[in-house]
């Protein structure tokens, strides 16, 4: 009986809410696709690829390695929920054409950041917001960005600081939800790391 009772209190009880959710990308031409710099598909489409809830930076690349016009597209991803981002004429949504490996902070150091990213270029995206931080404190881009790139580095105290300084200074209140869930899971992340052994 007590086995049948355990089931039955299993099959009643709610789903657990989903840790991830899920990406697709669409481009015409095809390309590459890096998320937060990391390759994840030689070429696309890329369908329902796995990711944590939180904002993400997908690049599309016309080679491999990421050099050429590399487009990029901030994402948020739900929990449960599928993203999907279309690059090219065929979608008929906008991109930005992000600088290849010749950009400079003289141009547009934001879109010179995202590009080092899309080629695996952290600390060079990481000088350049830096440098843009140091000009102007409230840049919320620079903010939004480092938040984004210091995590993958394991820098997660700087990432934390940086998200904080973003949800601050984020107008938009419809971003706070997704700024709040990424805060809540990286102050969980250093808690963990700070009970570690």
């Amino acid at each position: 009986m007590s086995v049948m009772l355990a089931l039955l209190i299993a099959l009643a009880a709610p789903p657990a809410a989903p840790d991830h959710g899920y990406l697709s990308v669409a481009a015409v031409p095809w390309g590459s696709v890096q998320v937060d710099g990391e390759r994840v598909a030689t070429e696309t489409p890329l369908v329902k690829y796995r990711l944590a809830p939180g904002t993400h930076e997908v690049a599309l690349c016309p080679a491999a390695d990421c050099s050429g016009d590399v487009r990029v597209q901030t994402v948020e991803i739900r929990p449960g929920k599928t993203t999907a981002v279309h690059f090219g004429p065929a979608a008929g949504g906008p991109s930005k054409a992000a600088p290849t490996a010749g950009a400079t902070s003289e141009g547009d150091p934001h879109a010179a950041a995202v590009a080092h990213v899309a080629r695996g270029e952290r600390q060079a995206a990481v000088a350049l917001l830096e440098g843009i931080l140091a000009k102007d404190p409230d840049d919320k881009r620079a903010h939004q960005r480092l938040c984004a790139i210091y995590r993958p580095l394991g820098r997660l105290e700087d990432a934390l600081a940086h998200c904080r300084r973003w949800r601050a200074l984020e107008p938009n209140a419809s971003y706070h939800p997704a700024i709040d869930r990424n805060i809540g899971s990286l102050e969980a992340e250093v808690r963990a790391l700070k009970a570690a052994p």
